[in-house]
């Protein structure tokens, strides 16, 4: 008896009703910057399949592929973990941004507020560079926002830790804040970038809270109005952040952005 073919095998894995209702979204990453070039092969055979049999399918970017067909969906997911991939499958939902996006999910950071959430930023890149080899979307997400606000050009994807390591050393500017290339401007933060850069406000605070210094301040208040909290802006005390973080404002800011029917992520 011959050897059952890769897709074959995997495809006979799934035991879920297959659906062609929804759109599905894979998208992969491999830690070694040269996958297994089988693995392309076999995507370009599973698309070509798919099509064969009345999908739709779109991979014209790398490390997605988006399909109609669930079971071509999982098969792909199936896929790049047997090649070792990083890998999460989405449910995504069309809609008009007008009326499923409240107007906070575009959060404005105000001039004097900028420095201090680079700051925070930072801190959560150096810890995160002490014992992370492979970034994942949301570390991304907080490079990005470190080249943007600075003016930088848009990293080079996806990143290793000697491209993390370099951006740091770049953008140390605690000493003397004056005289770096801070924007004297509001900046918006959207939806994609809000999450990840919100956290590392959270974990700032968190871990540095009883500095109570003017940044402490800023980052304190900037994460209450993410909160909800239209209060006047004050100086808090220890007892006012840790208050603040029991009540998980990031984590709820990502569960009202799933409910508003964004992007749903399959567990």
């Amino acid at each position: 008896m011959g050897r059952t073919p890769l897709l074959t095998k995997l495809s006979n894995e799934i035991r879920i009703e297959n659906s062609r209702k929804n759109d599905w979204l894979v998208t992969y990453g491999f830690p070694s910057s040269r996958p297994n070039p089988n693995f392309f092969k076999k995507l370009v055979e599973l698309t070509d399949d798919l099509h064969r049999k009345g999908a739709n399918v779109d991979k014209s970017r790398t490390s997605i592929f988006m399909t109609n067909d669930l079971h071509g969906a999982v098969t792909a997911v199936k896929l790049a973990k047997h090649y070792g991939a990083d890998v999460r499958l989405y449910k995504v939902e069309e809609m008009d941004p007008k009326n499923s996006i409240e107007p906070d999910y575009e959060f404005k950071l105000e001039k004097d507020e900028v420095s201090s959430v680079m700051i925070a930023v930072h801190y959560m890149l150096s810890k995160i560079s002490k014992k992370c080899e492979h970034f994942n979307d949301d570390i991304t997400q907080l490079v990005i926002f470190l080249y943007v606000v600075e003016y930088f050009l848009r990293p080079n994807l996806p990143l290793k830790k000697q491209d993390l390591e370099k951006i740091l050393e770049q953008t140390i500017y605690l000493e003397d804040r004056e005289s770096y290339r801070i924007p004297r401007v509001p900046f918006i933060l959207e939806l994609i970038n809000l999450a990840p850069i919100m956290r590392a406000v959270e974990v700032y605070l968190e871990e540095n809270k009883r500095s109570l210094n003017e940044d402490i301040n800023i980052l304190f208040n900037v994460l209450n109005r993410l909160h909800g909290s239209e209060d006047i802006p004050f100086e808090p005390s220890i007892g006012d952040i840790e208050e603040l973080i029991i009540l998980h404002p990031v984590d709820n800011l990502v569960e009202r952005i799933k409910n508003a029917g964004i992007i749903h992520e399959i567990r």
